[in-house]
């Protein structure tokens, strides 16, 4: 598609620039300089900052067509179609902006909104609660992400020929995912059908009756250019496709990082900035998955669920992975390949077992809603770290939930006496494995270090309320976070209340 931009020239030596005939940008004219004003980030400015190209390999690829600077907003995504909460965020988050429920229209069984005006704005709810009452069991976020956007293929042409540009990979599927896309795609149809979405419901079924191979090629492409949506906290909220994100290609050290931002009576959005400089000519990347475990890890989750084997420089970095496994090179002969390999798999062999035990506690968060239970599952996190803690990815993944356990714990304990003694434990945790924690999650656009260093820096201003570096602390993280997030984020709105209170305390 060609795109026209053209200058509008507005008061006070500005301009805007014109993307389309739609104004997009406001720039600066003095002085014969050309500048990009701060307060209006947009997309039309990317245009001038990177180009879409094909690589050899890689497919579509974002490419800088000049020098870009650390802590550049690239570009907004908006969703294909309204993104889906995960099952367990339907209680607790407006089904619609994703934001936290306070007061709140119960529109269905699975469909809660913050106000009326999301109500209003959400176009999918009515239709799909009426389904619902049909149906044996709720749909899965998939299925409903799945219908929503044939509903809207149906009834939008340009929709269809963006999604279908959308890169998709059937030759390589594990037999779980194909008995998986056979289940999804008759669920798909059985929820257009009692939703009363005639069409939608023939084109779906007519894709039945051709076979599988046209849904595998749909689910394919949903699965492969799939967001978790995650907020500021890290926190897994729900997933949608952000067709002009999808052409970003993986590394796990990106240059890019992809942030949600929720906003009231709007679906979430997809926000690419830079977290370091980009140079004219290369490449912009962000990371598909968890870059801190070990590379096997890494690579395995990469191949089963986007189908490539990653060759970015920290995959081929051997010294670096045997670090994080736990392993020393002393004793290793640099010809001794065979003996090295052993090692490794020895290595994640030995700690696989500790990684699905803090994977379970992980997913059981959530659910924990006493004080006995907190405490059990502290327990086991130490059982974990006491049992493996020279691995440094185990130690590191101990620390993360040993504090989000902690922080869950401050909210139920009332008693102040107790609430130090869990910061104290807390942070002997963090500090025992501070120089793993480091290793795995400190890289640039790292928002799971900063997480790590704000959940700290408030354990110790509860200890110690004048504690002049925890402070410090806690306004280089806000200006770090700040860089991805808008400033009414719930985490940036967290840590301002946190800095006056503490502030005060120190006045």
């Amino acid at each position: 598609m060609d795109v026209t931009v053209q200058l509008k020239r507005l008061k006070d030596e500005r301009w805007a620039v014109l993307l389309n005939g739609n104004e997009r940008k406001i720039i600066s004219v003095k002085g014969g300089n050309i500048k990009l004003c701060t307060d209006d980030n947009s997309a039309a400015s990317a245009l001038i900052a990177y180009s879409e190209t094909v690589v050899e390999g890689q497919g579509r690829s974002l490419l800088a067509s000049s020098y870009i600077c650390e802590g550049y907003r690239l570009t907004t995504c908006e969703p294909i179609v309204q993104p889906v909460l995960i099952e367990g965020k339907r209680s607790c988050r407006c089904s619609y902006c994703f934001k936290k429920l306070i007061s709140y229209a119960e529109s269905s069984s699975m469909h809660l909104h913050c106000s009326e005006g999301c109500q209003q704005m959400d176009e999918f709810w009515q239709s799909e609660a009426l389904g619902i009452k049909q149906l044996p069991a709720l749909p899965s976020p998939t299925v409903l992400l799945s219908s929503r956007i044939i509903r809207k293929m149906v009834s939008s042409p340009e929709l269809r020929r963006v999604f279908d540009k959308l890169c998709w990979n059937t030759e390589c599927l594990l037999d779980h995912e194909i008995k998986s896309y056979e289940i999804i795609s008759r669920q798909t149809c059985a929820l257009l059908s009692a939703a009363g979405c005639t069409s939608a419901a023939s084109e779906a079924q007519q894709m039945l009756k051709s076979g599988l191979a046209p849904w595998f090629r749909f689910l394919s492409r949903m699965s492969l250019n799939g967001f978790t949506i995650s907020n500021s906290e890290q926190m897994v909220l729900g997933l949608g496709i952000f067709p002009a994100a999808s052409m970003v290609n993986h590394s796990c050290r990106p240059n890019a990082v992809p942030s949600f931002w929720l906003r009231e009576t709007a679906p979430p959005t997809l926000q690419l900035t830079t977290c370091k400089a980009v140079t004219s000519g290369e490449e912009v990347s962000i990371s598909y998955c968890d870059v801190s475990p070990p590379t096997q890890s890494r690579r395995s989750v990469l191949s089963d669920n986007y189908k490539f084997l990653c060759t970015c420089p920290l995959c081929l970095d051997s010294d670096r992975n045997r670090e994080v496994l736990g392993l020393k090179r002393t004793g290793i002969e640099v010809d001794a390949l065979v003996k090295s390999q052993l090692e490794l798999d020895t290595a994640m062999e030995s700690i696989s077992l500790s990684m699905k035990r803090l994977d379970k506690l992980d997913q059981s968060i959530d659910a924990i809603s006493t004080m006995s239970e907190y405490q059990a599952a502290r327990e086991e996190v130490e059982r974990v770290y006491i049992s493996c803690r020279a691995c440094t990815y185990v130690a590191s993944r101990c620390s993360g939930i040993y504090s989000a356990l902690s922080s869950d714990m401050l909210q139920l304990c009332s008693n102040e006496r107790e609430q130090v003694q869990i910061c104290q434990k807390a942070l002997k945790m963090m500090s025992e494995t501070l120089l793993a924690s480091k290793q795995c999650l400190d890289y640039a656009g790292s928002l799971t270090w900063q997480i790590r260093m704000g959940t700290e820096a408030k354990f110790r201003l509860f200890v110690n309320p004048v504690d002049v570096d925890a402070l410090s602390m806690l306004r280089n993280v806000k200006a770090e976070l700040m860089k991805y997030f808008p400033p009414d984020d719930e985490m940036i709105v967290s840590l301002d209340q946190s800095l006056q209170s503490y502030s005060w305390s120190r006045s």
